[in-house]
């Protein structure tokens, strides 16, 4: 079973690329369950703290699980994150080098939109190209 952990930054994010990435992978999980088969995903919201307040009190996501309590994962889904990039990559600190850690230990990362600000604020893309179409 893969573990996929979905990033719950600190920061405006995309409420809808988080629940429809859960959403999606937890539907895989269930049409295998109707089927009679294993479940192909372990799906965790994955933060810095147990609740992320968002879109100004607006809403509020509970990750499942804290940073610190994955130590392997197999993929990191980072969605698009919105505002002060510079102080969004400075509150999220810890969860960068996190994604660094992992992704050294061999996990994917995959980034929606504008969350590829998020992942480059790594330093895994420096030295790397970006396609053109």
């Amino acid at each position: 079973m893969k573990h996929i952990s979905i990033l719950v930054p600190e920061s405006d994010s995309s409420i809808v690329n988080i629940d429809g990435t859960y959403q999606i992978l937890s539907k895989v999980n269930e049409h295998l369950a109707q089927s009679g088969k294993p479940p192909l995903f372990d799906i965790h919201l994955v933060g810095l703290q147990k609740d992320v307040i968002m879109k100004k009190g607006l809403f509020k996501i509970y990750p499942d699980v804290l940073i610190q309590e994955v130590s392997h994962t197999d993929l990191i889904i980072i969605p698009a994150v919105y505002g002060d990039f510079e102080k969004i990559l400075a509150v999220n600190r810890e969860m960068l080098s996190w994604i660094v850690t992992q992704y050294k230990k061999g996990a994917s990362i995959a980034s929606l939109c504008i969350g590829t600000f998020f992942l480059a604020g790594t330093g895994l893309l420096n030295g790397h190209q970006h396609a053109r179409h």
